[in-house]
């Protein structure tokens, strides 16, 4: 089935079946009810979206059954001026045409209700004579016959012959009263998006000092009052960046520079600051005088900020911390209309327009159709959440996941164990281009659908899951090759799972991901027993792991004893949990070792299920009490986006327990448990990380 017609199928009957008519598809022929049930639903679908009615209202223009005359719908607007006479055929295969015995129905339908002879029709259009007699009888009435078709190419010549026929037949005494349309498969599917998606964003900027961008394409550029940009912001919201590679990344140290400027000294930000580019639809321009300088009144329709994002945050934060100051304050923006140019000259001007500055390679997935694909089916297919976009907040878990979550589960779940080896040493390495780069096979050689993404980031965090719940029962090497090979023991799991993972029926889907923390306890301890009887216990765990030739060697031993359903060996004694020794400061450890980037973008997570309960509902008040930035500093490496402050990672926990009001929060926090990088690794098993590689053996320092 076609992703376009599995999703229209999804969302027509989540819509449309519960409320249409069904009692005469009782008992029967079962997958030919469904089909009629399809039919009608789609027919429900195209008068809701000409009639702009309710969808109870839509399925009750719904006639289709015994003696419909070849008539699935009848709408009628409020006023009686227009009818759409609908005739609806659904596809599975999105492979549908209409025939010459469909055009013949249709045309009978209409001359039954043309004849008033209502009797030839079923009860549900009897129901409705006398409302669909009085609109037909109106004067100025324009009819049209609706040909709502899930296939492409639905016409062929004789069929739309036979409708040209009608057409002439109906306007001979009335020119102009009856015409036909086709709904399509293409124009069915640009209607399901159309209802999920947003209204274009419109702004409105007066340029100071403007100036006009070279010929022969429309551009603008002038200074505009940072009041204006900052309510842009307020209206819109993270809306106003769609087309950018990112979004605002909220408070950086570089941010917090510029937000100072614009409180500190107003009128020299002009001079200190880039600027914003905005790339629109079309422009509206209003110049007041003819004959002398004036500012230019622009409406920028379509308008999406693709430069200039952290620009656009720092100003809204200062406009609402001092507006005074920082409404004194002008930034330089050029605007550039995308209309009469190529359909990538857009994509082209961000790419072009953020290479000028430092980004990640991740950023420029952004501006990937198979990203804005994913997103679009796990909104309309899902009713998920999906972002893509570094400095976009990760959605809750049960609300939908990041391009991050669904790389690091894709790269586990393919069938070389080399990916997950990859992106164990260098998660970057997800984002990478080119002949067999990751990126490459796992988003464009064959794209994975929104279910299928959706749930491998299911599995990926129900092993993860296990395996930092599990991880206090390890020790030494044991620990170790938990932690070094965690996304081998995830690959593992995956590969004891069906392949296709959206295949499996939704009723079954919850026992198979109750499988999953079982699968990982037998792939971790079968790993454990390979690497030391592969490759000796006193070896360098980190270079074995990160070794991809000996890492496939390793898969292949573990999934040869669990499909062979082997008892998997006991936890060897020196490997099970024993008393921690006292670890080197983590902060302390990260700095040193310059792993984390200044600027890096650090999530705080509640870890018990008392801390869930308590602390849960005090975040998702405001997405920026879980977020922080990292400050190569020793004693306070986090800027906390909600106050602009920085504290130590304890500190900063336990600031936030007390915040929520939990009455016995614990004394003692290790607060680099609770702040974790965008990949799911906290500080503290970074900053482990780092300690068990230098120390050659692997065991505890």
């Amino acid at each position: 089935m076609p992703r376009e017609v599995r999703i229209v199928r999804k969302v027509i009957l989540d819509e449309f079946e519960p409320i249409l008519y069904k009692d005469d598809l009782v008992g029967g022929n079962i997958p030919a009810n469904e089909q009629r049930v399809l039919s009608r639903a789609l027919s429900a679908l195209v008068a809701r979206r000409l009639l702009g009615c309710t969808s109870q209202q839509a399925a009750d223009t719904v006639v289709d059954g015994l003696l419909d005359c070849g008539l699935d719908a009848i709408a009628i607007s409020d006023s009686g001026t227009q009818m759409w006479l609908i005739q609806g055929k659904w596809s599975d295969l999105g492979k549908k045409g209409f025939t010459l015995d469909d055009a013949r129905a249709l045309k009978e339908g209409a001359e039954y209700i043309d004849d008033l002879k209502f009797d030839r029709f079923n009860d549900r259009v009897q129901d409705r004579a006398a409302h669909i007699e009085w609109a037909w009888r109106n004067t100025v009435l324009k009819a049209t016959l609706v040909l709502a078709v899930m296939g492409t190419n639905v016409l062929q010549a004789p069929v739309r012959q036979r409708l040209d026929d009608i057409k002439a037949k109906f306007n001979v005494n009335s020119p102009g009263f009856l015409d036909y349309e086709i709904w399509d498969r293409p124009r069915i599917w640009q209607a399901v998006q159309d209802d999920h998606a947003e209204p274009p964003v419109e702004v409105s900027a007066v340029l100071n000092e403007p100036a006009r961008g070279p010929a022969p394409f429309e551009a603008y550029q002038g200074m505009v009052s940072v009041s204006t940009v900052a309510k842009w912001l307020d209206d819109h919201g993270v809306r106003l960046f769609d087309r950018n590679i990112r979004q605002a990344l909220g408070l950086t140290s570089v941010n917090k520079e510029i937000i100072e400027t614009l409180v500190r000294a107003p009128r020299d930000f002009w001079y200190l600051n880039n600027g914003i580019t905005v790339l629109c639809d079309s422009t509206d321009i209003h110049v007041p005088s003819k004959t002398g300088p004036s500012p230019w009144e622009l409406t920028l329709k379509g308008a999406s900020v693709v430069n200039g994002a952290q620009t656009v945050a720092s100003i809204h934060a200062a406009m609402r911390s001092h507006p005074d100051q920082a409404g004194q304050a002008s930034v330089n923006v050029k605007v550039i209309t995308t209309r009469g140019r190529p359909v990538d000259f857009g994509t082209a001007v961000t790419t072009a327009t953020n290479t000028q500055n430092r980004v990640e390679a991740r950023d420029f997935v952004a501006i990937d159709p198979v990203q804005r694909r994913l997103r679009q089916d796990f909104t309309i297919d899902l009713k998920k959440q999906y972002t893509y976009k570094r400095g976009e907040p990760d959605p809750v878990p049960d609300a939908g996941c990041s391009v991050l979550q669904v790389a690091m589960a894709l790269a586990c779940s393919h069938s070389n164990p080399e990916l997950a080896v990859r992106t164990k040493i260098n998660p970057d390495t997800l984002w990478e281009r080119g002949t067999h780069a990751t990126y490459e096979i796992l988003f464009l050689d064959g794209a994975p659908s929104a279910s299928h993404a959706w749930r491998s980031v299911q599995v990926f965090r129900a092993a993860q899951g296990w395996l930092a719940e599990s991880r206090s029962e390890r020790s030494g090497r044991g620990g170790a090759i938990a932690e070094y090979g965690d996304l081998l023991v995830v690959h593992l799991v995956f590969q004891q799972l069906p392949r296709d993972l959206a295949s499996e029926p939704d009723d079954i889907w919850p026992q198979t991901l109750a499988r999953v923390p079982t699968i990982a306890s037998s792939a971790l301890g079968w790993l454990i027993h390979e690497v030391d009887a592969g490759i000796g216990q006193s070896s360098s765990l980190k270079g074995a792991l990160s070794n991809t030739e000996q890492c496939r060697a390793l898969v292949g031993l573990v999934l040869v004893n669990l499909r062979g359903n082997t008892t998997v060996p006991e936890l060897p004694a020196q490997y099970q949990a024993a008393e921690p020794s006292r670890r080197p400061n983590a902060v302390t450890t990260l700095i040193n070792a310059g792993q984390i980037l200044e600027g890096t973008k650090i999530i705080f997570k509640p870890m018990s299920v008392r801390e869930h309960q308590w602390v849960n509902p005090w975040l998702a008040g405001n997405p920026q009490r879980a977020e922080a930035t990292w400050v190569n500093s020793r004693s306070k490496p986090l800027l906390w986006a909600y106050d602009g402050e920085r504290y130590s990672p304890s500190g900063l926990t336990t600031m936030i327990w007390a915040a929520t009001g939990w009455p016995d929060h614990p004394v003692s926090v290790q607060g680099p448990r609770q702040w974790y990088l965008e990949d799911g690794t906290s500080l503290w098993d970074l900053a482990k990380a780092i300690q068990d590689d230098q120390n050659a053996d692997g065991d505890e320092p």
